[in-house]
């Protein structure tokens, strides 16, 4: 602490350094590398000035105080925050260095008889952490009810001023932060992550005696021009808040504080800097400081009949969920375990008490996947199909309001990206959907979508251009240079093709839709980046490399071959910048997905590093089903969304770039087998489940959700948006994982697994029953169509069985392909294979909605 300057204090700690306004509020957060605190990289945390309305940020740096009280419940809520400080301290202690202490006097106006001190000092044991200990305490002669208690935590997420260079894309990455957090009582943190992962990450939790209940940002912060999260506030008590605001209740409820005359109260925040990315620092820091510490596996949303495991790192001395489940437990004198399982779909919120105090997590269970997946369709063909001759829209399926049950069809919609994009969104769901389970009616009118609607106003078939609008005078496509349409509707035509090759009953044979893909493909590299910048990645343009090979398995190699030629081009320009993450703007996730594929084309690894870095950092293991495995995103002005859908810039959570960011996961296997990061891991698995929960019972869905309540649209949203795009990544990528563990532990996604002495047998229950990997021994088994309802491998792994399910009205041909059994020639069935690069191929009939059993064992 530096005494002797005259105006604001300094404290300076083993890994942070603050220096405070006279206000004592921190102006100035420096938090240093735990790894090197003496020579690591510093970084500065605290937001600069910026000016909102009549309000400036700098009322809301740390160190703020939030207090609302009355004097009866018939009174008003009389709110203030502190305003002048006087900062005293020990100048013996200040000069020997023996416990250094900054004190602050906070002055809080209209709040007479509240008197508020704050202390800063710092703890080197277990883990060198800053103290801020708030004392309240009640000088009045009258009984005071406190209904708030929030402490704002202003840290340097406004993105704004930068350009598209790689310069300013770079120096954007490395000189802001995410901000994540959980509210969860006594477990509760909030944590400011550099966007790039790199360490120091600052975080901040709840001490002694100090629980949070709630959150919400400042409600001016999020209706700014700037491109920012907005300034959260963390709430100690919310009674206040909750009634002053007339905000419904939120998941932990909301609670308020008696001081009698003379009464007071200590409130304590604390602070550290921590390296979060391929471990889960935030855990192992609050671990060791004893604070209590939640860990989910595989997710906070899995469908009913599945486990949620939670971890707990301390013994819990009583466990209540808010809706009847089953909840095993497996507890010692120092920990717990609970497996968590429930019958019927919705949240649920678990109570749990151990010493340190009462801790909440949020999970959900959905109905099964395979359900899901088919009422979704079936809302899609009910509810969000236009059949009205005289309307432009003819055929079109469309977007649709979930509250209202009915369809987004007002013109203006469509005169703007938004229109287009939820409608092809929807349509690709529809065709992923229909290549797992068919159904003619609905193929059908994916036809009926193609020929009468897209082709006629949206994509030019002569050219393949995609328009992004529609005019306002003929409702014609326009606008065809903003390239993030095309790769969905080429993969709408590779869904295509895949079920005219397998079920049939398109219109045309699966070359015409494979031609059509081509031809999307190449209109991309001609006309898609005429108004847009080409240095960032498209959500769904990777499955170009998957049409590459369907074009050369067709024998189009010639097609092929141009193709490859703007492909290479493309990913080589990615893969030359350092900083390609950005989307549609800074705010937007959904750029990573192609980087990473580009690098791992080129099997950049230096590059594969910094964006898997930059994927995860935009998400964290926060134990709430609305946050764990949440990309983050936020409208500001740019993003593709129903005109009246997002009306301010709070936290979007769960939108359709999570699934797509998570498949990244599945990405990494082959080049990160030794080591397997187990937060991404987790991050993964929670993202690849988490967007189901916005699926609701009937089929609607929600393309987001806020749980911000000071957001003008908190809950789950009213459209459907762009969700199809999440839901459409998933059918087409989702794999049935199981991954080796510690001795005989497994981590799973996707499905059941068991392992005995004799054999391993997988049952998948992630509804698309396509792909099977046991990552721990080196197999595994894909289907060309069907479902796999059971795999089951000797564990000399020269037999198996194969339970396949033809869900249709048809029998259809199906390919099994199994990768690593042990040797080189397979009897599959009456059929010897020999095995080409390790795999063995066999094609069989799978009769109409039967399980036909496929088996194989080793022959040479």
């Amino acid at each position: 602490m530096d005494i002797f300057e005259e105006g604001a204090a300094s404290l300076e700690g083993g890994l942070l350094s603050l220096e405070f306004t006279q206000a004592g509020r921190i102006s100035k957060l420096w938090a240093y590398d735990p790894a090197l605190p003496d020579e690591g990289e510093d970084f500065q945390f605290c937001l600069p000035t910026v000016t909102f309305g009549e309000e400036t940020s700098d009322s809301y740096l740390p160190g703020t105080i939030l207090i609302g009280a009355r004097t009866g419940p018939d009174q008003p809520w009389i709110v203030s925050r502190n305003s002048e400080a006087q900062n005293t301290f020990n100048l013996e202690d200040a000069v020997t260095g023996e416990d250094q202490r900054i004190r602050f006097d906070y002055s809080f106006p209209f709040l007479d008889d509240i008197e508020a001190s704050g202390t800063f000092y710092e703890e080197l044991q277990p883990y060198p952490q800053i103290i801020w200990d708030v004392e309240i305490r009640n000088t009045g002669r009258q009984t005071l009810e406190i209904g708030e208690v929030g402490f704002p935590l202003a840290f340097n997420t406004l993105y704004d001023g930068f350009g598209w260079s790689d310069e300013q894309l770079e120096k954007l990455w490395a000189s802001r932060v995410y901000v994540h957090k959980f509210i969860g009582g006594a477990s509760s943190w909030l944590f400011a992550q550099r966007m790039t992962a790199q360490p120091p990450g600052l975080l901040v939790y709840p001490g002694d005696d100090t629980s949070w209940e709630f959150f919400a940002s400042v409600p001016g912060s999020l209706t700014t021009p700037f491109q920012w999260e907005g300034i959260p506030v963390v709430y100690a008590h919310s009674r206040a808040t909750i009634e002053r605001e007339q905000w419904p209740e939120w998941m932990n409820g909301h609670t308020s504080l008696i001081l009698e005359p003379g009464d007071k109260r200590t409130f304590q925040m604390r602070l550290t800097s921590i390296e979060s990315d391929r471990v889960d620092g935030i855990s192992q820091t609050l671990a060791s400081v004893g604070r209590p510490v939640q860990r989910l596996l595989p997710g906070a949303v899995v469908p009913t009949g599945v486990g949620i495991g939670v971890e707990i790192n301390r013994t819990p001395t009583r466990i209540v969920a808010d809706r009847p489940v089953q909840v095993d437990t497996d507890i010692d004198e120092e920990t717990g375990f609970l497996l968590v399982r429930s019958d019927q779909p919705g949240p649920v919120r678990l109570s749990i008490d151990t010493s340190a105090g009462t801790s909440y997590c949020h999970l959900f269970f959905t109905p099964p996947m395979e359900k899901l997946i088919n009422v979704r369709a079936d809302y899609i063909v009910k509810n969000q199909i236009i059949r009205a001759p005289e309307s432009p829209l003819d055929h079109a399926i469309v977007m649709a309001n979930v509250m209202d049950i009915k369809p987004v069809a007002e013109p203006e919609e469509y005169f703007e990206s938004s229109g287009l994009e939820g409608s092809i969104a929807d349509a690709l769901f529809l065709a992923e959907k229909n290549s797992i389970y068919p159904d003619r009616k609905q193929i059908a009118l994916l036809d009926d979508y193609i020929e009468k609607f897209l082709l006629v106003r949206v994509q030019n078939p002569a050219t393949g251009a995609v328009a992004s609008a529609l005019d306002e005078i003929a409702a014609m496509g326009e606008q065809f240079g903003r390239p993030l349409g095309y790769p969905h509707v080429m993969n709408l035509y590779r869904a295509m093709y895949r079920i005219a090759g397998s079920y049939g009953e398109t219109l045309h044979s699966p070359l015409v839709y494979l031609k059509r893909a081509y031809l999307t493909a190449m209109a991309l590299f001609r006309f898609g980046w005429r108004h847009y910048v080409r240095t960032v990645g498209l959500l769904g343009y990777p499955r170009i490399y998957e049409l590459l090979d369907e074009l050369r398995a067709a024998g189009l190699l010639e097609e092929a071959a141009a193709l490859e030629l703007h492909v290479q081009a493309k990913a080589e320009e990615l893969t030359e910048m350092r900083a390609p993450y950005a989307g549609e703007s800074v705010m937007d996730t959904s750029g990573l997905e192609e980087v990473f594929a580009a690098a791992k084309f080129l099997a950049d690894d230096a590059h594969l590093e910094r964006t898997v870095k930059c994927a995860f950092a935009a998400r964290s293991l926060a134990p709430s089903w609305w946050w764990y495995g949440s990309d983050k995103r936020h409208w500001d002005g740019a993003d593709s969304a129903p005109l009246k859908a997002l009306l301010d810039r709070a936290e979007a959570c769960l939108g359709q770039t999570t699934i797509p960011n998570s498949l990244i996961f599945f990405g990494l296997m082959d080049r990160d087998y030794l080591a397997i990061p187990d937060a991404y891991m987790r991050m993964a698995f929670g993202g690849l489940l988490g967007p189901w929960a916005l699926v609701g019972e009937e089929g609607q869905a929600s393309m987001c959700f806020v749980p911000d309540l000071a957001s003008k649209s908190p809950g789950a949203n009213a459209f459907t948006g762009a969700s199809g795009l999440g839901y459409a990544h998933y059918l087409g990528g989702m794999t049935s994982l199981v991954l080796p563990g510690r001795g005989e532990a497994t981590a799973t996604v996707g499905c059941h697994f068991e392992a005995d002495n004799e054999s391993y047998r997988v049952k998948p229950w992630d509804g698309v029953g396509r792909r099977i990997v046991l990552r721990q021994i080196g197999v595994s088994m894909s289907i060309s169509f069907g479902i796999c309802r059971e795999f089951i491998l000797a564990r000399d792994k020269r037999t198996f069985i194969a339970r396949i399910e033809n869900p249709c009205d048809k029998d259809v041909m199906v390919e099994i392909a199994l990768d690593g059994l042990w040797g080189s020639q397979v009897r599959i069935g009456e059929q010897t294979v020999k095995c080409e690069d390790g795999v063995a191929r066999h094609t069989f009939l799978c009769p109409a909605q039967a399980i036909t059993d496929v088996t194989g064992n080793v022959v040479a």
